[in-house]
């Protein structure tokens, strides 16, 4: 059954003051989009986040049109969101996601990095 996006707004949106969640994937990096995220996720609690691709494949998340750890980090910094949760990230990195978070945390002290044994190494 679909659900108008209004709808859900007002069922999540209740007016009263708390910790802002922001979600946000699947776009391509271009300036207005990070614009637009940044000013969505303006002070937010927690910013969940795509991190599909490492900086040295950048030419592949032009392609496939998401985002590299350094723009993901740039949003939530530019944000000042107090902490950034990231997903969506590339198979290519399966066996060593590690390095993705290595890389986010040269760009941001903000991202949340699960236990090192809760994802493949």
């Amino acid at each position: 059954m679909a659900v108008p996006v209004g709808e859900v707004t007002a069922a999540l949106v209740n007016g009263v003051g708390g910790d802002a969640l922001v979600y946000a994937t699947d776009f391509r990096e271009s300036p207005e989009n990070i614009d637009r995220v940044t000013r969505l996720a303006r002070g937010a609690h927690t910013l969940f986040c795509e991190c599909t691709f490492m900086v040295s494949d950048q030419a592949q998340a032009e392609r496939t049109q998401h985002l590299t750890t350094q723009t993901c980090a740039q949003i939530a910094n530019n944000a000042d969101v107090t902490q950034l949760v990231t997903f969506h990230f590339s198979h290519r990195y399966d066996n060593r996601r590690w390095q993705l978070y290595e890389e986010l945390q040269r760009f941001t002290d903000k991202v949340l990095i699960p236990n090192r044994h809760s994802h493949s190494t």
